[in-house]
C-alpha cells in the first residue's frame, strides 16, 4: 500500500471510534491510514466541537447533521445535503453507512396510503441535535400547536424513550417501530 496518510478524526460525539467508522474504513480500503493526534495531514472533523481549528492542514467537514459546511474553515466537505461547490463537497448521506440496515429497509413493504390513515398517532419527531437550523424546532413547535407530536430524541423530547440510543449498531432499523406508529 502506498506511503501513510496521516488523519486526525475530531469533534465527533462522545464514545466515537474511528477505526469503527465506515468512513475510516472506506479510506482504509485505499490507503495506509495512521490515526495521529500531533501532526495530521488531514482531519476530519464534525459538528461537536472546534478542536478542528487547532490543525493547520487539509480540513474535511463531515456530517449527518442538518448542517451546512462552512467553507471558510474547512477544504472539503461530506455530508447529506446535495449542492455542488466545485469539487469540495461529496453527498454522501448518512444511511449510507450502513449498508445491511439499508438492505433490510428495502425488503420490506412500504405502507399503504389506507394503512397510514388507520394509525393511531400523527406524526413524530426524531432528532438530537439541538444545534440545528432553528427552522426545524419552529416547525415541531408550530405542528406540534396543530396536533400533538411525539419527539422520542433527546432534542424537544416530549415522552418516555421510545426508540434505540442514537448511535447503537441497528439505530437506522431500531427507529422502524416507533416511526410506523
Amino acid at each position: 500500500m502506498n506511503n501513510p496518510v496521516k488523519i486526525k478524526f475530531c469533534d465527533y460525539w462522545d464514545g466515537f471510534d474511528p477505526k469503527a467508522d465506515a468512513l475510516y474504513r472506506l479510506i482504509s480500503q485505499h490507503r495506509n491510514v495512521v490515526l495521529s493526534d500531533d501532526d495530521p495531514d488531514y482531519v476530519i472533523y464534525s459538528v461537536f466541537g472546534f478542536e478542528f481549528l487547532k490543525h493547520d492542514c487539509v480540513r474535511i467537514f463531515y456530517t449527518g447533521e442538518n448542517v451546512r459546511p462552512d467553507f471558510n474553515l474547512c477544504d472539503y466537505a461530506i455530508g447529506f445535503d446535495d449542492f455542488t461547490f466545485g469539487d469540495r463537497n461529496f453527498r454522501w448521506p448518512n444511511f449510507m453507512k450502513y449498508e445491511d440496515q439499508i438492505s433490510e429497509l428495502a425488503t420490506r413493504a412500504p405502507l399503504s396510503a389506507e394503512a397510514a390513515r388507520g394509525r393511531a398517532k400523527f406524526c413524530n419527531f426524531l432528532y438530537s441535535n439541538s444545534r440545528a437550523d432553528p427552522i426545524r424546532d419552529r416547525f415541531f413547535h408550530a405542528l406540534n400547536a396543530v396536533k400533538h407530536v411525539d419527539s422520542a430524541g433527546r432534542h424537544l423530547n416530549n415522552m418516555p424513550k421510545a426508540v434505540g440510543d442514537r448511535y447503537a449498531q441497528d439505530w437506522t432499523t431500531s427507529k422502524i417501530p416507533f416511526m410506523a406508529q
